[in-house]
Order: C-alpha cells, then sequence, then structure tokens
C-alpha cells in the first residue's frame, strides 16, 4: 500500500494544473506476474527439458554418441546444455522484467485523461485525453478465465491512435491490462469519457 501510495504522489507531480486523479488502479498481480511467468516456463519448457535430458543421458552415455572414429562425442551433450541453458536464462529474465514491470504499473484516470505508469530501467508514461478517445473495448482471455475474480483488459483508441492498426493487422498497445472485475470498470471508466464538444 505505501508502494501505491508513493506511486500517486510521482503521478500527482507531473498532472497538469486543474488536473485530478479520479480513479488508480493496480493490475491483477497473479495474472500480470504469475500466469505470465508460468506460461513462459511452459514455452521454454517445451524445448528445455528435454534438450537437457537428451544432453545428460548422452553425456553419462545412457545414449552413446561417437564421432566417425568411435571416440565418445562431446558436441552433442554440450550443444543441447546451451541450448537449455539459454532457454532457462530466457525464461528468469522474462520473470525478473515482469516482476519489476509489475512493481512499477499503475493505470489512472483523471479528470482530463488516461494514464499508463510503467517502466523496467525507468519510469515511463502514456496518457490519452478523455475527449480523444474515439473507441474502447474489453477484451477477455483464457488466462484471464484462471484468476478469480475474472482479469481482462480494457483498451482504449482514438483517430491518431486506433485500436487496431489496419495496415499493420495487429492490436494497439494503449490499454490497462490484466485488471480485476473488467466490465465493472469499463462501465466506471466510461462514465468520464467525454466525446469532443460536451
Amino acid at each position: 500500500m505505501e508502494k501505491n501510495a508513493q506511486m500517486l504522489e510521482d503521478v500527482k507531480a507531473i498532472l497538469d494544473e486543474g488536473e485530478h486523479i479520479v480513479v488508480s488502479i493496480k493490475p491483477n498481480k497473479k495474472r500480470f506476474v504469475t500466469l505470465n511467468i508460468l506460461l513462459i516456463f511452459f514455452i521454454t519448457g517445451i524445448p528445455m527439458i528435454p534438450s537437457f535430458l537428451i544432453g545428460l543421458l548422452s553425456a553419462i552415455d545412457v545414449i552413446r554418441v561417437t564421432d566417425e572414429s568411435g571416440n565418445k562425442d562431446w558436441v552433442l551433450p554440450i550443444g543441447l546444455f546451451v541450448f537449455a541453458g539459454v532457454a532457462l536464462l530466457m525464461a528468469l529474465s522474462f520473470m525478473i522484467v515482469g516482476s519489476v514491470r509489475y512493481t512499477k504499473t499503475l493505470y489512472i484516470v483523471t479528470n482530463k485523461r488516461l494514464m499508463v505508469r510503467s517502466g523496467f530501467i525507468g519510469v515511463d508514461y502514456k496518457s490519452l485525453h478523455l475527449e480523444d478517445v474515439s473507441a474502447s473495448a474489453v477484451r477477455v482471455g483464457l488466462l484471464d478465465k484462471f484468476c478469480h475474480p475474472n482479469t481482462g483488459t480494457l483498451i482504449f483508441g482514438s483517430a491518431s491512435s486506433p485500436i487496431y492498426d489496419q495496415r499493420n493487422g495487429h492490436a494497439l498497445a494503449f490499454g490497462f491490462y490484466h485488471v480485476d472485475e473488467p466490465y465493472e470498470l469499463y462501465k466506471q471508466v466510461k462514465t468520464y469519457l467525454k466525446p469532443k464538444g460536451e
């Protein structure tokens, strides 16, 4: 709680005159960190575990690997150990990055804009003025269904930053990711969105 209070003080320091925080949201830790780590270990574990086991079995001669002259060949076991080690390092680095990013991430709704505070080495801010939001959506994926309460992502778009990039064919990144009760939060945030001219 103390960390969140410090983050809010940091956010207040960059607000415009007359701007104040209406809602602040911390992403769900289980979804943001834990389930992503499990997914990463699952993806890296598929090649890592068999590579390590085959390398180990060939190193201890359960699987006999020889060169052309019949001598023990160490190229395969060493190569498989290196491959497994790289996969493990990748998994660990993703785990560290995800944990650090979680501690720095906060979603903010002010009376003027939507803000995302995040970062890894430093602290980054992205914002979208409320009057510029022309589209919004809620996304609830398979991993979100494993969380209790359900989590999801709120996506916001404007004319200059659409929700979906038609030209490149992928979703763009401005959103409140892995938040609790996404439909309730979506209804709440929508009450602050004001189309231009209102």
